[in-house]
């Protein structure tokens, strides 16, 4: 048993959300806003970037129902947005979401199995020792 869980310090799974998160379809919208005044402008580049703070950080409304795709893309097409480039790429990323989406519900077996039965039969090589060494050399390389 952890000292937390021992000694009642255990923050429930609730709390730590919520100092992350503001549920519901109102704090969605001043997400969006926030979004579209500090992170979209520079977003086609800057996704890339994990230590650059343009990500949307809509999934968790997107994901609950507290925000539609056709009502973010209505509010985003509403706002000034200075580099339509950076609007274009955001949906980009939308859409791949929707597709994967897509994807899982209508080939739920895709976790498990290649959505190809051709790739069932890859000669794949199982050599524990390459994968070592090939291991080791992706660590001096990154150094």
């Amino acid at each position: 048993m952890s000292e937390e869980i021992a000694n009642g310090t255990k923050l429930s799974w609730e709390a730590k959300i919520s100092d992350h998160w503001d549920a519901g379809e109102d704090a969605a919208f001043k997400q969006i806003e926030l979004f579209a005044n500090a992170g979209l402008n520079d977003y086609k580049i800057g996704r890339d970037y994990p230590a650059k703070d343009v990500v949307s950080k809509l999934s968790p409304y997107l994901a609950v129902g507290s925000l539609s795709l056709r009502v973010l893309y209505t509010e985003l097409s509403n706002e000034e947005i200075y580099n339509e480039a950076n609007l274009e790429a955001f949906y980009r990323q939308l859409i791949w979401r929707e597709f994967s989406y897509y994807t899982l519900v209508h080939f739920p077996e895709m976790t498990d199995e290649p959505l190809r039965d051709q790739f069932n039969y890859f000669p794949w090589k199982n050599e524990p020792s390459e994968l070592k060494a090939w291991k080791k050399v992706k660590r001096v390389i990154r150094l």
